[in-house]
C-alpha cells in the first residue's frame, strides 16, 4: 500500500509540473496564437486560449469590441472620465448606455437617472448625443453626497469615509453640464424625492443606486409614467456581489409582467411594451 501511495504522489506531482509549465505556456504563446490546444498521453486535455479583444470589468470576450475605436465613443468616455476625476474602466458598460440613450430618442419622455453620483453615465450620453438640439429634458436624481448611507436612519452617514464614486457635492456634479439645456437636479433620498420629478413621460431610466428596496421601491413609483417601448437599464442587476439586486428585480419584473434581459456586463435592461398586467395612465 505504501509503495502504492508513493508512487500515485510521484504522479501528482509530476501533473502538477506539467500543469504549472503549460500555464507559463499559455502566457507566453497567448499573444500569438488565436487558439492553443493541449494532449497529454493517458488523457486529453484541451484549453482554449482567447485572444481577448476585452478584458476589463468583470467581462472577458474575444467578440468584437471595435466600439472603442470610434470617435464619438471615445469623446463620450473621455467625457465621462473627466467628470468622475478617475478611469473606473467601464468602456462596455458605458457602450450599453450609449445604446440605449440614443434609442430612447424618438421614444416619448424625458431620461431620469436614479442614482448619479459624479455623472458618469449621463455627461457620457450627453456628450454623445447632440443634447442642445434636442427637445428632451434630464432629470438627475441623486442625495449628491459623498457619505454612505446610515442603514437605521437613511440618512448620509458623515462619520463614513467618503464614497470615491458618489457626487462631492451638487454643485461639483453640475459643473460637468455647464452649458447644456434642460438638466434638472433632483437632490434628496429616493424613493420619496421622486415626488419632485414634473415628468409626464420617462424614455430612458438609467438606474444605479446600489440597493435593492430603493432600487424596487423607486421602480415601482415611476413604473406608470414609463412609456410604451421606454427602455430601463439596470446597472447593477447581475453583476457579482449583487444576488438581492438581481432576485428582487426579477421579482418585481414578474409582478409588472416584463422580462429583465440579462447582459454579461452585468446590466439589465427592460423594454417596456405597449401593455403590461398592473399597468396605469400616469397620474
Amino acid at each position: 500500500m505504501s509503495q502504492v501511495s508513493t508512487s500515485l504522489r510521484r504522479r501528482a506531482s509530476q501533473h502538477d509540473w506539467l500543469v504549472k509549465a503549460l500555464l507559463s505556456l499559455m502566457k507566453l504563446l497567448a499573444g500569438s496564437l488565436d487558439r492553443l490546444m493541449v494532449f497529454f498521453t493517458s488523457s486529453i486535455m484541451v484549453v482554449v486560449v482567447p485572444r481577448e479583444s476585452f478584458n476589463a470589468d468583470g467581462l472577458i470576450t474575444d467578440h468584437d469590441s471595435s466600439f472603442m475605436n470610434e470617435r464619438s465613443f471615445q469623446a463620450a468616455y473621455a467625457k465621462a472620465v473627466a467628470s468622475a476625476g478617475a478611469d473606473w474602466d467601464i468602456p462596455w458598460r458605458t457602450h450599453v448606455a450609449l445604446w440605449a440613450a440614443k434609442s430612447a430618442i424618438d421614444i416619448e419622455g424625458d431620461y431620469v437617472e436614479l442614482g448619479t453620483g459624479r455623472a458618469w453615465m449621463f455627461s457620457a450620453i450627453c456628450q454623445y448625443l447632440p443634447w442642445n438640439e434636442m427637445s428632451k429634458s434630464l432629470w438627475l436624481c441623486d442625495r449628491f453626497s459623498p457619505f454612505g448611507v446610515d442603514p437605521v436612519t437613511g440618512l448620509p452617514d458623515q462619520t463614513s469615509n467618503p464614497h470615491p464614486c458618489y457626487a462631492r457635492s451638487l454643485e461639483a456634479t453640475k459643473a460637468n453640464f455647464e452649458g447644456l439645456e434642460r438638466i434638472n437636479f433632483v437632490e434628496g433620498t429616493l424613493p420619496e424625492s421622486l415626488q419632485q420629478l414634473e415628468v409626464a413621460r420617462i424614455s430612458f431610466l438609467h438606474i444605479d443606486l446600489n440597493n435593492s428596496e430603493t432600487e424596487i421601491e423607486s421602480l415601482r413609483y415611476l413604473w406608470p409614467s414609463i412609456a410604451p417601448g421606454g427602455l430601463i437599464l439596470m446597472d447593477d442587476y447581475a453583476y457579482a456581489g449583487y444576488k438581492p439586486q438581481y432576485l428582487a428585480m426579477n421579482a418585481l419584473a414578474n409582478e409588472l409582467g416584463v422580462l429583465v434581459l440579462s447582459l454579461p456586463t452585468g446590466q439589465g435592461l427592460i423594454v417596456k411594451p405597449g401593455l403590461t398586467i398592473n399597468d396605469r395612465s400616469p397620474a
